[in-house]
């Protein structure tokens, strides 16, 4: 029957996990890692056959490290994903978890590395957690060419979720965002809405001197800007004990 989980149609492989699941766990689990073992690997599906095995075993919950392993070092970043997804649900029943999720956790493929990062948040281990702001950083740099567009366009809103931003502005390198945005607060090439999430930004990370500088009237185009400065900095003070520079009484 597990020559089945070779099916091209996927109702196939799904009724074969079903069919499995009824019988004796651990007679499954031994008969899948010993199938997946003797697949040839020159097989061009040689690495989904590897993935339906592993499918199989989460499906039954048979855990297996060394499959989990194999799967994790796929070259489909799907099948990967799915492995550091197994890895957060079988956490307690491995031997080194925190292992399996740094190799997740450091993966190429932006889905790798959420998965391992929510898997992260399901682990006890204290050394698991240096994975999840790991993830979330390289997230943060692979993706700033999309964010930052969307951010500047408008269409990224935190709303009054100044914690959140501050939080993404820091992973992508704060000094070099703050530079950005102190560019980008001054361009006639964003909108109004793009200007408020630039404003934001700065009044989230900003040191003393750029908050003093976007308080200021003359470092805006229209009042209209002045306005979204001062809305934001009035925000940011919700959550930041640093304020702008100098005398805030004289405008």
């Amino acid at each position: 029957m597990l020559e089945q989980l070779k099916s091209p149609e996927r109702w196939t492989r799904q009724q074969v996990k079903f069919e499995l699941g009824k019988r004796d766990t651990s007679e499954v689990g031994e008969a899948a890692v010993r199938w997946a073992r003797r697949l040839k690997n020159d097989d061009k599906s040689y690495e989904r056959h590897q993935f339906e095995a592993l499918a199989l075993c989460a499906t039954i919950e048979s855990v297996q490290p060394q499959l989990l392993r194999r799967v994790l070092r796929a070259k489909d970043y799907r099948a990967r994903a799915f492995a550091a997804r197994i890895v957060g649900r079988w956490q307690d029943r491995l031997s080194k978890p925190v292992e399996l999720l740094a190799l997740a956790a450091s993966d190429p493929h932006p889905q790798v590395r959420l998965e391992a990062a929510l898997a992260c948040g399901q682990t006890p281990y204290p050394g698991a957690i240096k994975w999840i702001d790991y993830a979330f950083t390289q997230a943060v740099r692979h993706q700033e060419p999309v964010w930052m567009a969307a951010l500047t366009a408008g269409d990224l809103d935190f709303k009054d979720n100044i914690g959140a931003l501050s939080a993404l502005l820091e992973k992508g390198g704060s000094k070099t965002m703050l530079s950005k945005l102190m560019d980008l607060a001054k361009s006639d090439e964003i909108g109004l809405e793009g200007r408020r999430g630039v404003l934001t930004g700065i009044a989230g990370i900003g040191g003393e001197g750029e908050l003093r500088a976007i308080f200021e009237p003359g470092f805006h185009r229209s009042a209209e800007n002045h306005a979204l400065a001062l809305a934001a900095l009035n925000a940011a003070s919700a959550s930041r004990t640093v304020k702008p520079e100098g005398d805030l009484a004289v405008v």
